[in-house]
């Protein structure tokens, strides 16, 4: 990998803007969200490859960042969360897109039982549950990533279009073509 995850997370951070007193619940929103987003770029990709391919990749570096700043929301570098654990490779991509959905949905459990059982404060048990959970999550953006670019490519990509909207003030908004 020609940049660490903690470089990249470093370097994903210097883009973020959201009030730090809320990072914990905007990140893990951010990553649902993209999430979601990330399905609908396949399903895109599955009609018309052409068109498709590249809004995956877009999708991927984004799941990527959100992991990038729920990672720092919990106070774990990123190289720490992604090396926490391993994961088989699966068969195909969608057995990782099936993963993803259920890591992204026990990342927002345990988040949700934080809030109603911790007054929102993670509990070092919860901690390290979501900490598996971004570990596997990271794990199968790795596995898809590979079926289209390669990681620190879609990690770049990633960065270079971040960085040209900071450089043109236009990171707040919604759409890619900003």
């Amino acid at each position: 990998m020609t940049i660490t995850w903690n470089e990249y997370q470093q370097q994903a951070l210097t883009t973020a803007i959201y009030p730090l007193d809320r990072s914990l619940d905007y990140t893990a929103f951010g990553l649902l969200s993209e999430l979601g987003e990330l399905v609908g770029a396949r399903e895109i990709e599955r009609r018309n490859p052409t068109e498709g391919k590249p809004l995956v990749i877009g999708e991927l570096g984004d799941n990527f960042w959100y992991t990038a700043a729920l990672s720092d929301a919990i106070e774990k570098p990123l190289n720490e969360v992604y090396h926490f654990t391993t994961t088989k490779r699966p068969q195909t991509a969608e057995q990782s897109m099936d993963a993803l959905i259920f890591l992204g949905g026990l990342i927002a459990g345990h988040l949700k039982k934080a809030i109603r059982d911790d007054a929102g404060h993670l509990t070092p048990e919860r901690r390290k549950l979501i900490v598996g959970c971004l570990s596997r999550y990271m794990h199968h953006l790795e596995f898809i990533s590979s079926d289209y670019s390669s990681v620190p490519g879609v990690l770049n990509d990633n960065l270079n279009k971040l960085n040209s909207r900071k450089q043109r003030g236009v990171l707040g908004g919604a759409g890619d073509n900003r």
